[in-house]
């Protein structure tokens, strides 16, 4: 395998993750609007680190764990970001 053939399959995954953290920031939008109606605050920090918590247990390879917990950190940050936008 080349490094182009490892880059293509990187590319397939790529749109993938798009297209779910679309939905993703879809239905942040939707909780912006019923956190806004419902008079909430934005940021949970019980909920986040609850979150934190199940996705480092759900990540197989324990290698990967800290790094998906960083990942997921920056996507609640740009969720979070988004919803303050809208309110």
């Amino acid at each position: 395998m080349q490094l182009d053939d490892y880059r293509k399959r990187i590319d397939e995954v790529d749109d993938k993750l798009i297209s779910l953290l679309e939905q993703r920031m879809g239905i942040s939008c939707e909780i912006a609007e019923f956190k806004a109606r419902e008079n909430i605050p934005t940021v949970d920090e019980g909920r986040e680190k609850v979150k934190l918590f199940e996705v480092a247990n759900k990540t197989g390879n324990p290698l990967y764990k800290e790094h998906m917990k960083k990942i997921f950190e920056a996507v609640m940050e740009q969720s979070r970001s988004l919803q303050d936008e809208l309110r």
